[in-house]
């Protein structure tokens, strides 16, 4: 055995001089102090984790070329309450730049499977990562392949906007703050899906939304478009049924359907339309004289010999389900004067809707 050494020859307490190098398994059972930098090159392993500790007031460094694990820690005793297998703990205050726990690999390359840090956690009522306090904060792409419950609201931070200050579940933005975009094209939210389903009502998107407070009121969905400058087209809400060359509609098809559900009894007093239509004017000086405006407007669009033929098949309105009568909402029958008009606009040339003055039964 080659025993304790330093530079100088063979060492002997008090050791004060060095470096000293030992090449054989020390073992210490009572509290040592290293007041210098101390080198281990093989194995170090602790004893008891319950009654041994390791106290270090300098640098803890390690320098490890090898292929196997370079720190193992195995524990096999049922922890007590409040102790962990390894805990590091920072009193300090950290500067910009300092973590109290970093992990980085900046040389080399991984394969697929390769991670910073790994987590498996299969114990009965272990959950595998817990963030107790303190934001968490994600510079990288998050990729979830499990289910992802959130208890707490979320905010996008994108594009400038600021957190959503209305949002009970998610959002993005408020009206100072806004989420913002100068690209052409540009979409704030994407879904494009696909069902290749044989039967049943198939949806993108089902929104419910029960009103159950006495005098309020609402919408499940509000789209609001805000004009700012002299742009092109614009519009409230853009909704589409785009028939492709390969399909076709065996029953309803329709570009929006809107509804009034009628309860098995008599509809409480208010007043009800399926569709409400409104111009609305912000102040005494209000006009229109100078624009094609509507309260509703019907265009035969797309190609020019297609929209023709179009043209010679198609109705201003389909009206189904209605029984003709007297005092029905529609009657027929003889001739009734006119007593008022309604004007309307084909193409650019104004005419008028007469108006019977009373039912025509």
């Amino acid at each position: 055995m080659t025993g304790l050494t330093s530079s100088t020859g063979p060492a002997a307490p008090p050791y004060r001089h060095g470096p000293y190098t030992w090449d054989q398994v020390l073992t210490f059972s009572a509290a040592v102090t290293f007041s210098a930098t101390a080198t281990f090159t093989g194995d170090l392993v602790f004893g008891d984790a319950a009654t041994d500790s390791l106290t270090v007031t300098g640098d803890f460094a390690q320098t490890y070329t090898g292929t196997d694990d370079a720190h193992l820690v195995t524990g096999s005793g049922d922890l007590t309450a409040g102790k962990d297998l390894a805990r590091f703990i920072s009193t300090g205050s950290l500067s910009s730049t300092s973590n109290v726990v970093a992990i980085e690999q900046t040389t080399g390359a991984g394969v697929s499977g390769s991670y910073g840090l790994y987590i498996n956690c299969t114990g009965a009522n272990v959950e595998a990562l817990k963030v107790d306090a303190g934001a968490v904060v994600f510079d990288e792409t998050l990729t979830v392949t499990g289910v992802s419950t959130l208890t707490g609201k979320v905010n996008f931070g994108l594009n400038g906007g600021a957190a959503s200050a209305s949002g009970l579940l998610m959002g993005v933005g408020t009206t100072a703050n806004p989420a913002t975009s100068s690209t052409p094209n540009d979409l704030f939210a994407e879904f494009r899906c696909q069902s290749s389903a044989t039967s049943g009502d198939n949806r993108l998107l089902y929104m419910r939304y029960e009103l159950t407070g006495a005098a309020g009121g609402g919408e499940c969905l509000r789209a609001f478009s805000k004009i700012s400058a002299a742009v092109g087209t614009a519009r409230g809400a853009h909704i589409s049924l785009d028939v492709n060359t390969t399909g076709s509609v065996t029953g309803l098809g329709v570009g929006v359907d809107a509804q009034i559900l009628v309860p098995d009894q008599a509809l409480g007093g208010g007043t009800y339309g399926v569709i409400n239509s409104e111009i609305y004017s912000g102040g005494s000086s209000s006009s229109v004289a100078a624009s094609d405006i509507a309260f509703f407007r019907a265009v035969a669009g797309g190609d020019a010999t297609g929209a023709g033929t179009v043209d010679t098949g198609a109705h201003l309105f389909s009206i189904q389900g209605l029984s003709e009568g007297t005092g029905n909402l529609f009657s027929a029958g003889a001739d009734v004067a006119a007593a008022a008009t309604l004007k309307i606009l084909v193409g650019s040339t104004e005419y008028f809707i007469l108006l019977g003055a009373g039912e025509s039964n």
